[in-house]
């Protein structure tokens, strides 16, 4: 998987995920494509009733170093200021994964 990528506006640095036509910020047209491999989590909630064939129970809001937030969908607990890896998949759902702990 891929990480998800922000658009960001050439003339006031507006970031947008998922990628805009326009800025709505300044009406600018140029973007830049940045990767977006990390956030902290925002905000997050377990779902209870989740669709059949869907193995994840929680929904994320992460906010990037841009300060995007974007939603994903991860297997949790999540805790507030979390950081996480996204990844997004063929299909354009983004995965919030647990970072491992670094055991040096």
């Amino acid at each position: 998987m891929k990480s998800p990528v922000l658009s960001i506006c050439m003339a006031c640095e507006g970031a947008y995920f998922p990628a805009r036509l326009r800025c709505h910020r300044c009406g600018g047209w140029d973007f830049r494509l940045v990767p977006a491999p990390e956030g902290v989590v925002a905000a997050s909630t377990q779902v209870h009733r989740v669709p059949e064939g869907c193995r994840h129970r929680w929904l994320v809001e992460v906010r990037t170093s841009t300060g995007v937030v974007v939603l994903a969908v991860g297997d949790g607990p999540f805790r507030e200021n979390q950081p996480v890896r996204l990844a997004q998949r063929e299909d354009g759902a983004v995965i919030a994964l647990h970072l491992r702990q670094d055991r040096s």
